[in-house]
């Protein structure tokens, strides 16, 4: 055998260096991809959160036409008008759903509260007004009635004062 038969011969598949600059890469995308993919889960969670929460105004509309009063959510979940698993005080999608008042009647409040701090950005409520409105932390805290800025408005303006649009 020559020298150029034998070099052939041994150079089937890649060597070491080959295959770690081969994982190397593969790491720097991964290290760039998954904050990404991890932001995309967190919104499909609160945007998930926000439609329950607008479905559980039209059960609660539903209830207060029947009963003339807003229910708690074993009620609304009784009357099949929302399923049982968001009225059993377990996470579902990482959000756990409450009622905000103690007695319902003529207000409610149900307030969708992260599972951890870390499975999402937003806490959120809903009441008899269905508005849905947020508190952005980085700790989970369950939005009180008639707190938390409407989901409508950009998370990073301040709700708007009289005074400060009459100046302009």
């Amino acid at each position: 055998m020559n020298s150029t038969q034998f070099s052939r011969r041994a150079q089937h598949g890649f060597s070491l260096v080959e295959l770690m600059i081969v994982v190397a890469i593969i790491g720097i995308i991964a290290a760039i991809a998954l904050p990404a993919l991890n932001r995309n889960i967190m919104a499909g969670r609160e945007t998930a959160a926000a439609g329950s929460l607008r479905n559980f105004h039209g059960a609660q509309a539903s209830f207060n036409a029947r009963k003339g009063r807003y229910g708690t959510l074993k009620e609304l979940a009784d009357d099949t008008l929302i399923d049982k698993t968001f009225a059993n005080g377990r996470a579902v999608k990482e959000y756990v759903y409450t009622d905000g008042i103690p007695e319902p009647g003529n207000t409610y409040c149900i307030q969708a509260t992260r599972k951890t701090d870390g499975s999402a950005e937003k806490d959120f409520n809903i009441t008899e007004s269905g508005s849905v409105s947020f508190v952005k932390s980085t700790t989970k805290t369950p939005v009180p009635y008639g707190e938390g800025l409407p989901l409508s408005q950009g998370e990073d303006e301040k709700p708007a004062d009289k005074a400060d649009t009459n100046k302009k």
